[in-house]
């Protein structure tokens, strides 16, 4: 299951006839259509990974800085309706979650 500081599962995709195709599949996709978000708050988790995080709470950067906040009520409006223009078009769903430093999951329809 996914966390704050693991990813989803993905399969591998092979490539096709066509290099111009190919640009544009990489070499992995998402195993299901149903992807979280969260907004942050007071009290989010935030990765400390070196390489796949914010690094140290130490750093003094984002979102440790005392100056980091999170997103307002119209800015998490108008990111919500971005992503159901993305799901319109992309044949993926979005799916808001509440997160914790141990889930960041949810998967609504599908068996995880």
């Amino acid at each position: 299951m996914p966390s704050p500081t693991s990813g989803s599962p993905t399969l591998f995709i092979s490539s096709s006839k066509d290099p111009d195709v190919n640009a544009l599949l990489g070499e992995d996709r998402w195993l299901f259509r149903d992807i979280t978000y969260s907004f942050a708050e007071a009290g989010s988790h935030f990765s400390t990974g070196r390489f796949d995080g914010y690094g140290p709470m130490s750093a003094g950067g984002e979102p440790w800085d005392d100056d980091f906040s999170g997103l307002t009520t119209s800015d998490r409006a108008a990111f919500s309706q971005a992503l159901a223009a993305w799901s319109t078009v992309a044949n993926i769903n979005f799916v808001r979650v509440n997160e914790s430093a141990t889930s960041a999951l949810s998967c609504g329809k599908i068996t995880c």
